[in-house]
């Protein structure tokens, strides 16, 4: 078509070719557009509702993980005061124990303390028997005379 809008003119089968051709190229160009933005737009919502949906996916994990934290603390405390208490139980045991070995030994010395008991006062008598200084011999005086 000519430049100017007269409808009055006469337009060739090549020239009208040519026109739907420019406009089908037009009509392209813009329908790819709004499909571009159209797609975009609908992209974006999507990929907003995934992110959402992905983190709060994410953070209901995260709250999870967070509460398994907390009943472990929770359960590594309670065996620490298990611990403790175990401890306190085991040492009270062990000094009980221990006395116990340790006045068995006091009654086992005891009794060969008492065995023994008047050793000194036997030994004393047994030296004053076997050391006694023995009287000097006697001697004869021979006689003159």
């Amino acid at each position: 078509m000519t430049e100017h809008d007269d409808m009055t003119t006469p337009v060739t089968r090549g020239e009208l070719r040519e026109e739907f051709a420019r406009f089908e190229e037009r009509f392209e160009k813009k329908l790819d557009q709004k499909l571009d933005q159209k797609l975009d737009q609908k992209l974006d919502q999507k990929l907003e509702i995934w992110t959402g949906a992905l983190l709060a996916r994410l953070e209901e994990r995260f709250l999870a993980i967070d509460r398994r934290f907390v009943a472990i603390d929770h359960r590594f405390a309670a065996m620490e005061r298990s611990m403790v208490e175990m401890e306190g139980r085991l040492m009270a045991e062990i000094s009980r124990m221990t006395r116990s070995v340790e006045e068995s030994f006091m009654g086992q010395f005891r009794a060969v303390d008492d065995k023994y008991a008047d050793l000194p006062e036997r030994v004393t008598k047994l030296e004053a028997a076997v050391f006694t200084p023995k009287p000097p011999p006697r001697t004869r005086r021979r006689r003159t005379g």
